[in-house]
């Protein structure tokens, strides 16, 4: 009898563990499905700036823009050494 309760146990504990492991596989299925969507749209995105932006655009818009952007937004700024420094604000 002991041992019935034992396999018993010990099938309930496999069966618990196979659960577990199938909710891992799901969610890791799940992660990956995302990452390969993800995947896909950002290389559709390259595609169509390889079509339609020129590489002087892409430098306007993602070095240009933002530079001038943090000048007119930052109250107080200064520009050094090549590159931005946001001067701090002494109270």
């Amino acid at each position: 009898m002991a041992t019935l309760t034992s396999l018993a146990k010990e099938r309930t504990e496999v069966d618990d563990r196979e659960k577990e492991m199938r909710e891992l596989v799901e969610e890791a299925e799940s992660k990956r499905a995302w990452f390969e969507g993800f995947k896909e749209w950002t290389e559709s995105v390259a595609g169509f700036l390889d079509e339609k932006v020129t590489i002087s655009e892409c430098f306007t818009y993602f070095y240009i823009y933002p530079v001038i952007f943090l000048l007119l937004v930052s109250p107080t700024r200064e520009i050094g050494r090549g590159k931005l420094v946001l001067a701090q604000r002494t109270i």
